[in-house]
């Protein structure tokens, strides 16, 4: 088994994570870490999974004071870790790498 990579996942449809396809479940990290890290920052979450036609959709939302955010997957996997991606875009995000004031 690969180890996951923590950087995110690239627009090409492949992760940086050895370069595993995106609908790959190794190409996300586990959904407990994503919610775990969520947790940490103070993030309070939810998720709803539907299932049709289409196939699948995870969507997790998430309140922290004033920020919210609602995102969706197409596996839990990957609704997790676009909420760890949206809680760090607005700044709320312990342990997170920001980049440099330039």
């Amino acid at each position: 088994m690969m180890a996951w990579s923590s950087k995110s996942p690239r627009g090409d449809g492949r992760s940086e994570a050895g370069d595993l396809p995106m609908h790959s479940p190794d190409a996300f990290p586990p959904s407990e870490e994503s919610l775990a890290r969520l947790h940490r920052s103070g993030w309070s979450t939810g998720e709803t999974g539907w299932c049709g036609t289409g196939g699948s959709v995870w969507q997790v939302d998430g309140r922290n004071g004033e920020n919210q955010i609602l995102v969706v997957g197409t596996t839990q996997r990957e609704a997790w870790w676009r909420a760890v991606e949206a809680a760090a875009a607005v700044g709320m995000l312990a342990d997170w790498p920001r980049p440099s004031p330039g």
